[in-house]
């Protein structure tokens, strides 16, 4: 049975952002420099899915983040570490070496659950492989 895609687009002066969700699985797809409103946005989707699914897959594909405010790396940890739950799983694709950095240590910072990867073919199959494991258990 197909899964139900739901699609939104956002942007700031700095930061294009798409999230699109489909069953449990949140893809978030930015570019730009990541603020602090698109952070928050990001968080926003995060709770909205949390609200109907018991297990959330979030792929974040930041491989065009080419760097992120303060502010931003702060809300979107404080919220991970606020709201992370133990069945959820969590990829992040990135380009940038910067980006790189910073989720690595949030990454570090937060347990080491999420999957960090800058190869986009990965993150893909990753994504794939999630979407046929669920695809025929969601309406």
């Amino acid at each position: 049975m197909p899964l139900l895609t739901l699609e939104r687009a956002y942007s700031t002066p700095l930061c294009e952002m798409v999230l699109q969700t489909m069953g449990p699985v949140l893809t978030v797809v930015c570019s730009g420099h990541l603020d602090a409103i698109s952070a928050t946005r990001m968080a926003t989707g995060v709770t909205a899915l949390r609200r109907n699914q018991a297990k959330v897959y979030l792929f974040l594909n930041w491989y065009k983040i080419t760097g992120y405010d303060t502010e931003a790396r702060k809300i979107l940890t404080n919220y991970k570490k606020a709201n992370q739950r133990k069945d959820d799983e969590s990829f992040v694709l990135v380009g940038s070496k910067i980006v790189a950095m910073g989720v690595t240590a949030a990454n570090a910072v937060l347990g080491g659950n999420m999957q960090i990867t800058s190869d986009p073919q990965v993150f893909d199959k990753q994504r794939n492989e999630v979407l046929a494991k669920i695809g025929s258990s969601v309406i």
